[in-house]
């Protein structure tokens, strides 16, 4: 009975250890009738998470690589800049898109520089006056959307 005791001791710490070499979290791809049923699945040392939506599967894989590796996940933000005229008559409004790893929050002075930045060259444009509008949250493939059809505009130009 003894030796069973130290061999079920020595086989549990056999596998804590064969168990902390690999990752908790792996991905996979489900497979039914030979065609991909989910892109990505999490399994947790072989079993299987299941029951939840693929927007749950990513965003509890962001934070679970956030936990387990320091990284903070990437933020994408929508803004619209306004810039007022020194003689006050109008206002150019000025739309972009930004993203930030810096706990989530919206980059507003990196923002503000780069409209700054941007129109350097007109002297009607009152530059101290620069302030944000509207930010809205926005997620990654809307942000490639955005400046996708802002270089397409560009390029017609």
């Amino acid at each position: 009975m003894e030796n069973q005791n130290k061999d079920a001791a020595a086989n549990v710490v056999a596998n804590v250890q064969e168990e902390r070499m690999h990752p908790i979290f792996e991905e996979c791809e489900v497979m039914v009738a030979g065609k991909p049923a989910r892109e990505h699945m999490l399994s947790m040392n072989g079993m299987y998470i299941s029951g939840i939506t693929d927007e749950q599967l990513k965003e509890m894989h962001e934070k679970l690589t956030e936990l387990l590796t320091g990284e903070k996940p990437m933020k994408y933000f929508y803004a619209e800049v306004i810039i007022p005229s020194k003689d006050g008559h109008y206002d150019v409004r000025h739309d972009m898109v930004t993203s930030s790893t810096d706990e989530g929050t919206f980059p507003l002075t990196k923002t503000i520089q780069g409209a700054r930045d941007r129109h350097l060259e007109d002297e009607s444009l009152d530059l101290n006056r620069i302030h944000v509008s509207s930010v809205f949250e926005i997620n990654k493939a809307d942000y490639n959307m955005f400046i996708a059809t802002r270089v397409l505009a560009n390029k017609k130009e």
